[in-house]
């Protein structure tokens, strides 16, 4: 059964791999055993992770790209074939949605947003205002069902899950990893329609 988790053989593209739950999948990934193409904005922050993507065994190839511009981003299907020869996994871990209101919600806010895991509350750099509040994280983590706030290995775990042949006969699905909410657990300004 693990070995349908494997990807041997495979290559992977991870945005907004420098750090977080970016830098959390290429390394789950190159651990799977995929060769990985990772991109960001900080040239340290990848270094750094192309040395773990190394120390398990398999290459790294960096990219440093601000993703928000989509010429950019379009370079990275090339890197990946010009570098290892093909491209089997692509994971879009660049941006992140901040709640509006559905009025004021643009079509450039949706396209920012659309993910295949949605995921809760998870240790960020983008959650410290939570994280580095002792009371604040105790309230949400009291708010969370299974009482404490995700890791990014919580997500990477289904990433991998989703870029291996594990996932076979799922396809048109978001996975939440969420730790149970079914409200949010953190305070948004947002009116109440």
């Amino acid at each position: 059964m693990l070995d349908r988790f494997r990807l041997d053989g495979r290559v992977a593209v991870v945005t907004g791999a420098g750090r977080g739950i970016g830098a959390a999948t290429a390394v789950a990934l190159a651990e799977a055993g995929a060769d990985v193409v990772i991109a960001a904005r900080s040239p340290d922050q990848l270094g750094a992770i192309a040395a773990a993507i190394e120390a398990a065994g398999r290459a790294a190839h960096v990219v440093v790209a601000d993703l928000s511009d989509t010429a950019q981003a379009a370079r990275l299907s090339g890197a990946a074939r010009e570098a290892f020869g093909r491209l089997d996994v692509v994971v879009n871990n660049v941006g992140g949605a901040v709640p509006r209101p559905f009025l004021d919600t643009t079509a450039e806010a949706l396209e920012e947003a659309v993910n295949a895991i949605a995921a809760g509350t998870i240790a960020t750099a983008a959650t410290e205002v939570i994280t580095a509040d002792a009371g604040l994280r105790s309230r949400v983590e009291a708010a969370t069902p299974l009482r404490r706030l995700g890791t990014v290995d919580d997500v990477a775990a289904a990433v991998l899950y989703l870029a291996s042949p594990a996932s076979a006969y799922l396809t048109g699905t978001v996975l939440e990893v969420h730790g149970g909410l079914q409200a949010p657990n953190t305070q948004q300004p947002l009116p109440d329609l």
